[in-house]
């Protein structure tokens, strides 16, 4: 049970990270308006990486944390990519309609389902 809160509080570390880079540096916070579902996307990803991931690299508690850093930046690297761009050009752009968006939302509920479920069925 101890590896479960270290790798908890790992992915928490990762996520809140990640997410103020994202969200203060980068100004982007995916294709969602809100920051807190890049970051509950990223700490779900990092906490499924320390379940199942081959522990590799060095150790805290025993507890391996490599993978699940590099699932949460591959994790937001996938993201970014899949965000708009700013608008740089003087080309009116179309806002994204409600269909994408409902995609979109469609997506990250789906996948946040799966996460759930690879971290419980790495618990039990």
């Amino acid at each position: 049970m101890s590896i479960l809160i270290t790798n908890i509080i790992f992915s928490l570390i990762y996520a809140v990270t990640i997410t103020a880079v994202f969200n203060i540096f980068l100004k982007k916070t995916g294709p969602w308006d809100r920051f807190w579902l890049l970051f509950i996307l990223l700490f779900l990803a990092s906490v499924g990486a320390g379940q199942w991931v081959v522990p590799i690299g060095p150790s805290a508690s025993g507890f391996h944390w490599v993978p699940g850093l590099i699932v949460t930046v591959i994790f937001a690297l996938v993201v970014a990519a899949a965000s708009p761009k700013p608008d740089r050009n003087k080309y009116k752009v179309d806002e994204p309609t409600e269909v994408n968006m409902l995609a979109v939302d469609f997506f990250f509920i789906t996948l946040v389902i799966i996460l759930i479920v690879l971290i419980l069925a790495g618990i039990i």
